[in-house]
Order: structure tokens, then sequence, then C-alpha cells
């Protein structure tokens, strides 16, 4: 499995302290799904879990065609408790359309998040750490990524 980009852990708080993430009801830790809603609101995700919760599926383009965990799975995991989520930084990402600001940045996710931390005055230590502490987090749990 591809490594999840650092940046991708910041747009799952947004997912959440914009309450984007809706679980679907009789949901448990070993299955379910869940809908995640895009930044912009022009999209929603379907993330599915299996087999105990190791085989994740979601339609994010970066889970889909690239093979990594993408913010919508980041996100499921965190609002499961199988990852840690840092309420205090997620607060001030809240509100960040990441669709416009990594157009604007052609996708190059780390300056995108550089200027969001920027214009929102956030430290970037912090959110590096916490970040790579639930990148860790993930990579512990050897989840398996599939298309369906």
């Amino acid at each position: 499995m591809k490594e999840t980009p650092i940046e991708k852990v910041p747009e799952a708080w947004t997912a959440i302290a914009d309450n984007r993430v809706k679980l679907a009801e009789g949901y448990s830790l070993a299955s379910g799904s869940a809908v995640v809603a895009s930044s912009d609101g022009d999209k929603s995700y379907m993330v599915t879990w299996r087999d105990g919760g190791q085989i994740f599926t979601s339609t994010d383009p970066a889970t889909y065609w690239q093979g990594y965990s993408g913010y919508p799975v980041i996100a499921v995991l965190m609002l499961l408790g199988r990852l840690s989520y840092n309420k205090e930084l997620a607060a001030k990402f809240a509100g960040v359309e990441w669709k416009k600001v990594n157009t604007k940045f052609r996708n190059d996710y780390s300056k995108a998040l550089k200027y969001v931390e920027e214009e929102r005055s956030i430290d970037a230590e912090a959110v590096t750490s916490a970040s790579t502490e639930v990148l860790n987090e993930l990579k512990s749990l050897a989840l398996t990524i599939k298309r369906k």
C-alpha cells in the first residue's frame, strides 16, 4: 500500500470539525459504512469496512485510485477511536475548503497545508507532530485498502 501523505491528516480533521462524516446506523468497529462530504460539498464519498475492521474501501480518489488511506478513511478511523483525534488542532482547520486550496497549489499538498497554516497562524510543528503520530498509528493498524 502507498504511504498516505501527511497532509491528509489535517484534511481528516477538517471533515470531522465541519461535521461532514456521517456514520451509518448499526456500525461497529468490525464492519460498517459512512458517508463523508467533500470540503466544497459537491461530492460525497462512501467508506466501508469489514472483516473485523481490517479491510477498508472508499470512493474518494486517493483511496480508490492511489491505493492509500485518503482523508475520508482517516476521518472514519478517528471517529471509530482507532486513530487519535486532536480536537484542538482540528478546530483550527474547521472550514478549510481543501479542494479550493489544493487546486490553487496544483495538488501540491505540502504547499497547500503550509498556506493554510500561515493564513490561520497554526503552529506547523504541532501539526507535523500530531499528523506523524496519526500516520504511525495508521501503519500499525496494517489495514488492507481495496477498491471494492
